[in-house]
């Protein structure tokens, strides 16, 4: 993937990982694994503090 396509703002802390930045790769990734990528779990964790 090319610089310009990357999400720079990408929330992922891993910068080494080969995914960080190409948002369909890092989901590809963590759904295959049953997981949430950082971002989903981010926003779930924002979702949860704001009902409190």
């Amino acid at each position: 993937m090319s610089n310009s396509q990357q999400n720079q703002h990408c929330a992922c802390p891993t910068k080494s990982c080969p995914r960080n930045g190409d948002c369909q790769a890092c989901q590809a990734y963590h759904h295959s694994r049953g997981s949430l990528t950082r971002c989903e779990h981010d926003k779930q964790s924002a979702k949860k503090t704001s009902a409190s």
